[in-house]
């Protein structure tokens, strides 16, 4: 047996017509769940096309409960701005002088971003930033924070996971005791993901997809994450590939 190595989207077709395993189903990260659902995203496109040729090709594609949090998470990260820009546009000058002042920067950064083609994403202390500005102030007579994520994150947020495995045809699987030997072929140890983390210098979230993916019935990955194909690469396991865009620097 040996590490069958990267695939870049444009060989998928060659390598799945050679290797009968990949047929059986491939399990798909954050990075490119995110890419093909945010248009912004630099790999939006390949993204995209990687989806519709899975179809194509009838490979099953899943993912499980630990991307679901991350892809959230990284949609709130985009939402809160891009719903700050709603804001400013909605209220205007209405609002008080430093509020529109601060909301005006927000606009035009989104509006920079959009113009060159580039995601716009707040850090978790520029979410905090804002919270505290929000809460300090009222709209519709309510606290200006929880009023904000009513009015222009919820309803997005909410709908975002669904909407996006719905039209990508993603599959979700459980790893509850009772399910784990459906998608499973040896136990998941956190001595495992810790050792990860400690040889490679990866993230404990990075490397807790890693050890699912090592240990999974599943023989290949698509990521757009680099440090998630560096890791596959120098581990070579057997009968396991990593599916990257082409436009990923490795």
């Amino acid at each position: 047996m040996a590490y069958g190595g990267t695939i870049r989207f444009s060989d998928l077709l060659k390598t799945a017509s050679t290797q009968s395993r990949i047929k059986d189903g491939c399990f798909v990260d954050t990075s490119i769940l995110f890419a093909a659902s945010y248009p912004p995203d630099e790999f939006n496109t390949e993204a995209e096309e990687v989806f519709d040729f899975l179809a194509e090709l009838e490979i099953p594609i899943f993912t499980n409960v630990n991307v679901r949090s991350e892809f959230i998470d990284l949609h709130r990260r985009v939402m809160i701005p891009d719903g700050l820009g709603d804001l400013y546009t909605a209220y205007g000058k209405s609002l008080d002088g430093a509020l529109y002042a601060k909301l005006q920067s927000v606009n035009t950064s989104l509006t920079t971003a959009r113009n060159t083609g580039k995601p716009f994403k707040f850090d978790e202390n520029q979410i905090k930033s804002w919270r505290r500005i929000l809460q300090s102030r009222q709209l519709k007579g309510k606290n200006g924070w929880l009023q904000f994520c009513t009015d222009f994150l919820q309803n997005k947020i909410e709908a975002i996971w669904d909407k996006t495995c719905d039209e990508l045809g993603v599959n979700f699987f459980s790893l509850r005791n009772t399910d784990q030997t459906d998608w499973l072929v040896d136990e998941l140890k956190w001595e495992d993901m810790a050792s990860i983390v400690g040889r490679f210098g990866v993230g404990s979230f990075d490397a807790m997809i890693i050890n699912l993916f090592l240990n999974s019935r599943f023989s290949v990955m698509v990521t757009a994450d680099r440090d998630l194909a560096y890791v596959i690469n120098a581990l070579k396991p057997d009968h396991k590939f990593v599916c990257t865009p082409d436009k990923l620097n490795l």
